[in-house]
């Protein structure tokens, strides 16, 4: 999240769900997470950039952070002199393992279309025949279909390698070119755009990627910004058992062998009622120790020998 016109939001990491009248829950709140110049995720990191002007110096500033996202620690920080590394919005191409993105051309009077390599601090520029139009949010699926929408109010498919851009329709909205961004669900394939309104509202549409019409979801009471939208894979599908609850373990004055409990789960992970006989598996540090079979909602013990020492990470 960026930013929005009140107190109680100030700049971090937040999640929400795609319903009416949902709510921002913060998962980490600091001055450094001000993501205006393009953000995406990949691969557990959090990428992002940030653009501003030195108060002192009036000189543009352009710093580079990546954050892991299961912890929420800064894992870089790099400060660039180059303002095209800036973009509107960024996404990450899964089919051609790389961040795309609408970028701040040569002159800083205009924007490109093209792809970014941060560790090189280099952005390629591969169509520059935008003119005035920027894509304020860009979003690739798992089949590295990229699709961008422009500042126009047009849904636009883009070629992963050329990066020319055709239109495919009107999304029905008046967009503002204020900091904002997509992202596909890659579970369902839906497109999610947490817009920016010319009349300064914001709020959360789908969009059709076959006609470019926009859907409301839900408006952002308090016109927040929303950049570096992503949305995960669920951990598990909708009929695996849900997680297990009261883990423990119990190992006696440093022993290798003890036993770990747990309360088998009685839903489905989309919260089903769960019968029938569950399969289980304990692992410590990623090696099978233990598996056994139960009922939903049984309590279970089980024996766990050759535990590694010291500390250790228990799975079921």
């Amino acid at each position: 999240l960026l930013n929005s016109g009140a107190q109680s939001f100030p700049f971090g990491i937040y999640s929400f769900t795609a319903n009416d009248n949902t709510t921002f829950t913060p998962i980490v709140e600091s001055n450094d997470l001000y993501a205006n110049g393009g953000a995406y995720y990949n691969d557990g990191t959090y990428h992002f950039v940030t653009r501003y002007t030195d108060p002192f110096t009036n000189e543009e500033k352009v710093v580079y952070y990546e954050y892991d996202a299961n912890t929420w620690e800064r894992t870089t920080k790099e400060a660039y002199d180059d303002a095209t590394l800036v973009a509107s919005d960024l996404t990450y191409d899964p089919v051609n393992d790389q961040v795309d993105g609408c970028f701040v051309n040569d002159n800083g009077d205009g924007w490109v279309l093209g792809y970014v390599d941060y560790s090189m601090q280099y952005r390629y520029a591969v169509n520059e025949d935008l003119g005035d139009l920027r894509m304020v949010g860009m979003a690739a699926n798992e089949d590295g279909e990229i699709y961008g929408i422009g500042s126009d109010g047009i849904l636009y498919k883009i070629d992963g390698d050329t990066f020319d851009y055709e239109q495919v329709g009107e999304t029905g909205v008046s967009v503002s070119t204020a900091p904002q961004s997509a992202a596909f669900d890659p579970k369902t394939g839906i497109l999610y755009w947490a817009a920016q309104l010319s009349d300064g509202t914001a709020t959360l549409y789908t969009v059709d990627t076959k006609t470019g019409a926009a859907t409301k979801v839900t408006d952002f009471n308090d016109a927040q910004e929303v950049t570096g939208l992503y949305i995960l894979l669920p951990e598990a599908s909708d009929e695996a058992p849900a997680a297990v609850t009261t883990l423990s373990a119990s190992f006696t004055n440093g022993s290798t062998t003890g036993t770990v409990s747990f309360t088998a789960p009685t839903t489905t992970y989309d919260g089903s009622q769960l019968e029938g006989t569950i399969t289980y598996a304990i692992s410590i540090n990623g090696e099978e120790k233990a598996t056994g079979t139960t009922t939903p909602g049984a309590v279970v013990t089980a024996n766990v020998e050759n535990a590694p020492e010291g500390k250790a990470t228990i799975e079921v």
